[in-house]
């Protein structure tokens, strides 16, 4: 079943790529393993605090322009993504 991330998805690999990194340069700089980032990207899998914590701190580290200025700006984006995403997953089991 697939996981309505596309946004947390989008920004993962659209922030990657923009670094030039493959997933598992991002896996190894994150902490997460490339299978967890191949999953986030594909919506696949509901991104957790965890991931979260650890793709926060690998880009607010590698500051492209346009980006987030902090951590904890990184951290806003992406648990409000996430917050989201929780809500469209619950709204579709209660209809589904």
């Amino acid at each position: 079943m697939e996981v309505p991330n596309k946004e947390f998805a989008d920004m993962v690999k659209r922030h990657r790529e923009a670094r030039c990194w493959s997933r598992s340069e991002l896996a190894r700089r994150s902490g997460l393993t490339q299978a967890e980032i191949s999953r986030l990207e594909a919506s696949k899998r509901m991104p957790t605090i965890r991931h979260v914590k650890h793709l926060a701190e690998v880009f607010s580290k590698t500051r492209q322009q346009g980006d987030p200025k902090s951590y904890a700006n990184w951290v806003a984006i992406m648990v409000n993504i996430g917050d989201e995403v929780r809500k469209e997953t619950r709204a579709a089991r209660r209809s589904g």
